[in-house]
């Protein structure tokens, strides 16, 4: 008999420690990067031995192929095969998901960067339970705890106020918009859909204030950015051409 739930707790375990690694580098704490990244390799191998099979998944849960992916902790090949088989998930759910609050905030994002974009959508776009826009139909202006909170029987339950699976707004930002400001510069990937039509977001980051916006008219995709005077910026368009641009170039 077991418990609780070795799959998770492992996965989190080498990305606290893996965290805790980058974290001590960065700072130069050379002999704390040493021993947590000896700890998360450690944790890393345990999740690869105990909760795949030489980095092959064999579940039907979404969340069990998310996470792994999103850590880090399948090999790249390993990551393309199991986004593969997230995407066949999704579809064979009515273009549901299943994920719950831990992995439901990587799942747009393991979709897109793995090829998988319209289906990203599929679900962003999703009109049923369990899906986000069932709670806008149903007039919510935040996010539930629950993806019935408001039953088609007019039934409340749970929070009606929660975070959890609002997580989707970051995705909006760095996913649909592209925007992505990380501690090795700024990278513009916006990944748009005719079906939503446009998109617009802007971040205060780091760097400065960042925009981006895409619209579509008719079959021409229309795209525009803003960066912070000085900064640049890597713009990957949605064929995979990658331009430099610098703050003030139009």
């Amino acid at each position: 008999m077991t418990s609780g739930a070795p799959e998770v707790a492992t996965a989190y375990y080498y990305r606290s420690a893996d965290t805790l690694a980058r974290i001590a580098g960065v700072l130069g704490k050379e002999a704390d990067a040493e021993k947590f990244g000896k700890i998360a390799e450690g944790a890393r191998n345990a999740y690869r031995f105990a909760c795949t099979d030489n980095g092959k998944i064999d579940s039907k849960r979404q969340a069990e192929y998310v996470r792994p992916i999103a850590f880090g902790l399948l090999d790249e090949a390993e990551k393309q095969a199991a986004a593969d088989s997230l995407d066949a998930l999704v579809k064979a759910n009515g273009n549901h998901l299943n994920t719950g609050f831990l992995s439901t905030p990587f799942l747009l994002k393991v979709l897109c960067e793995y090829g998988h974009a319209e289906t990203a959508y599929d679900l962003l776009l999703q009109e049923d339970c369990p899906g986000w826009l069932y709670e806008v139909k149903k007039g919510a202006t935040s996010i539930w705890e629950t993806w019935d909170g408001v039953r088609e029987d007019g039934t409340v339950h749970d929070s009606l106020n929660h975070y959890a699976y609002g997580a989707v707004a970051g995705w909006l930002i760095s996913g649909a918009c592209g925007i992505n400001a990380g501690p090795d510069g700024i990278t513009i990937r916006p990944y748009p859909d005719k079906r939503l039509g446009w998109a617009k977001a802007a971040l205060d980051s780091r760097y400065g204030h960042i925009e981006c916006s895409w619209r579509y008219q008719e079959d021409r995709l229309i795209m525009a950015y803003a960066l912070p005077e000085g900064a640049s910026a890597k713009i990957i368009m949605p064929d995979g051409q990658v331009t430099e641009i610098n703050g003030g170039d139009l």
